[in-house]
């Protein structure tokens, strides 16, 4: 089946046509790939005042693609009320056939859609999907209830990755600070 028939999107927000885009909370990169690891670590972000242009604003629990790296992501509720620009792309669909994480699996690291995604960037300069190749991708949907044990077991191997990586970087923080503190102590 083509992913046509199960979703759709909806691009982001040209910013260079917005008067006063300062005053737009812009959902980045950086804000997609945390929402995908999952883990709290920095301070709070002040309360978002959303531009509410209707279409172009996203909520915890949206799904969206990034053109820039080829991910698929869940908004947290962390960055909720910020507006996509258009290297984004809210996805909607039925979440009585397809679930939202089994989507963000299907985008991000299915074997399947790997090789298509190859075939579709063969002799392409900018390694860059649009909406119109990412409807024309073939795939076999299991029933929701295994789409969701799916979508589930990839967010939870993307938390403990992340975890993982965080605890690599405290480490390797206290050691250098161990070691610091033991070349001062022989001074």
């Amino acid at each position: 089946m083509k992913l046509k028939k199960v979703l759709s999107m909806k691009l982001g927000l040209n910013l260079s046509r917005q008067k006063d885009k300062e005053d737009i909370p812009i959902y980045t990169n950086k804000d997609m790939l945390d929402d995908l690891e999952q883990i709290e670590v920095d301070k709070p972000e002040e309360a978002i005042i959303p531009f509410e242009d209707g279409t172009h604003t996203v909520h915890s629990g949206d799904v969206v693609y990034n053109f820039i790296n080829s991910m698929c992501g869940i908004v947290s509720q962390k960055h909720d009320g910020k507006s996509i620009n258009q290297n984004f792309a809210k996805i909607i669909f039925d979440d009585k056939h397809i679930d939202s994480k089994f989507i963000c699996y299907l985008l991000n690291e299915s074997s399947e859609i790997e090789k298509q995604k190859f075939i579709s960037l063969q002799g392409s300069i900018i390694k860059k999907l649009s909406p119109s190749v990412i409807y024309e991708f073939d795939v076999r949907l299991p029933d929701l209830e295994q789409q969701q044990l799916i979508g589930n077991l990839y967010f939870d191997w993307l938390k403990r990755q992340a975890l993982i990586k965080k605890e690599q970087e405290l480490e390797d923080k206290m050691m250098k600070e161990m070691l610091n503190k033991l070349t001062i102590m022989e001074k």
